[in-house]
Parts: structure tokens; sequence; C-alpha cells
């Protein structure tokens, strides 16, 4: 059984990884082990986990990581990572990532785009099944349509992140706050992972070189 360790930005990633990817890889005889960023660490207290990611810190947690498993990986948002240069792309901050960690053979760096919430509008019907019925599968349709029906290119702005657009929606037609823990896994569980895999190109590629170790 092969070891792979995925770095994750925050609790909705973990989650995501051990509800929805950690049955199709271990058929695959391999276990992804999710293991929380660490922001801070506190003398004679816990650790504070999740968010905050920049090149220093993700270098700073796949190094420490490397000597304990078969493989490491990424499970990290575009959105929010700090220390972007301007207009960098998806594909140059993930270079940047692998040579900041250096020539480690079992790294595979991973960049969501934009973010985890992304994934969600694979399927509008699902949205509209948890977040409001017809009317917040038509606002879902329509965001998606502006992007090409391509979910991984739906921005990262403040006000338009997939998961700003999520909450906007399930406050208008549910009259309740988006839960990103709770919500974005149990809604990216019962759109399936093929169905997450064939509307979302890039996270399948990330998938593909995992699945080929």
């Amino acid at each position: 059984m092969m070891r792979i360790a995925v770095s994750c930005e925050g609790q909705t990633e973990e989650e995501f990884v051990n509800r929805v990817l950690q049955d199709h890889f271990l058929a695959k005889e391999k276990h992804l082990q999710p293991i929380l960023v660490r922001t801070k660490r506190v003398v004679g207290g816990g650790d504070f986990k999740g968010g905050d990611v920049s090149i220093g810190r993700a270098r700073y947690e796949v190094s420490r990581l490397l000597g304990n498993f078969d493989h490491v990986t990424t499970l990290y948002d575009f959105y929010g990572f700090r220390g972007r240069e301007p207009n960098e792309s998806g594909e140059e901050l993930t270079g940047r990532l692998a040579n900041a960690v250096g020539t480690a053979r079992n790294f595979t760096p991973y960049i969501q785009m934009h973010e985890f919430e992304a994934l969600i509008y694979s399927d509008p019907r699902v949205i509209a099944r948890y977040l409001g019925g017809p009317e917040a599968a038509r606002d879902a349709e329509h965001i998606l349509r502006q992007y090409g029906d391509d979910p991984e290119r739906i921005d990262d702005g403040p006000e338009t992140a997939p998961s700003k657009r999520l909450m906007e929606i399930s406050a208008q037609h549910l009259k309740r706050p988006y839960r990103k823990v709770r919500d974005g896994v149990r809604l990216a569980r019962d759109i399936s992972l093929p169905q997450l895999r064939e509307a979302c190109r890039r996270f399948d590629g990330w998938l593909k070189i995992l699945e080929a170790l």
C-alpha cells in the first residue's frame, strides 16, 4: 500500500480527501493521508491549522513530509494564496511551488483553480437539491455559462470566488449560510467523483498523476 500525504489548506479539503477521494484510491492500493497546514505554533499550546498558505509555508510543510511518506502532494486554493505574482497563472504558481521544494521525485504540487468550491459547480442540479431548489440551479447555471461551462474558470475576486457565490445563492434561496465544510463535502459526494473529474479537467489531471504512481 503506497502512502501519500496530501498537504491541505483547510478542513474542507481535509474532509474532501477523507470522504470523497479516499475510497477511490484505496481500491488502487494507495492510502491518502490529509495533513492540515500548520499556520502558527504556540508555546505551551496547540497549533493553529489551516489557511494562510504561501510559497514559504508550503515549502516547509512539504519538506517535513517528504521523508515520512512514499509520495507527497498538495491541495491548496489559488484564491487567497499569499504572495502571488501579478497576473500569475495557476500553472506558473504551481511551477514556482515545485521549484521552491526542489528536485524531490516523490512530490506532485497541485493548486486548485480557483478554490475547492469550484468543483461544486460540476452539477447545478445538486446545488439546487441542497441550496434552494430550481432558482438556485438557475443561478448556478448562469454563473457557469459565463465561464464556458468550465467550473475551474470561475474567478477568484473577493466577491466573486466560487465559495462567495455559493454563500450568496444559499442566503438568497435557502435563507441560511453556506457551510463550507459540511455543505461543500456533502455536495461533492452527491455529485460523485467521476462527474467532478469529467467537468474539471485540471482536477482530473492531478488525480491521474497520483493514480499512475
